[in-house]
C-alpha cells in the first residue's frame, strides 16, 4: 500500500465521519421521552414490537424502539398531516387513524 491510498482511503473515512456526525447534529430525533410521562403508553405493533403511544388531546406521537416514529394531529380530517420515519405514509397515517 502507498501513500497515496493510505491518504485516499483517510479522506474517504473522514469524509464519512463528518457527514454521520453532521446528519446526528442536525437532525432531531422524534423520542417518547419529550413527552409527559402521564401522555404516554405502551402498545404492541403487529410483529410484537413495543411502541409508545404519546397523546395530548390534539398531537400525537407513536415511536419505535429501532427510531422508526409518526408525529402529527388529531384532527376531524382523515387526511391527517403527519411527519413519519421507518415505515410508509399509509402505514404512519393508519396509526394515526387507530389512536385518533
Amino acid at each position: 500500500m502507498n501513500f497515496k491510498s493510505i491518504d485516499k482511503s483517510l479522506r474517504l473515512s473522514l469524509a464519512i465521519v463528518i457527514s454521520t456526525c453532521a446528519t446526528n447534529i442536525f437532525t432531531q430525533p422524534a423520542k417518547a421521552e419529550y413527552w409527559q410521562p402521564h401522555e404516554c403508553f405502551t402498545d404492541f405493533d403487529a410483529n410484537y414490537n413495543p411502541v409508545d403511544v404519546c397523546m395530548d388531546g390534539y398531537n400525537i406521537g407513536i415511536f419505535w424502539n429501532d427510531g422508526s416514529y409518526v408525529n402529527g394531529y388529531c384532527t376531524s380530517r382523515s387526511d391527517y398531516n403527519v411527519d413519519y420515519y421507518g415505515l410508509s405514509k399509509r402505514d404512519a397515517i393508519s396509526w394515526v387513524d387507530y389512536y385518533c
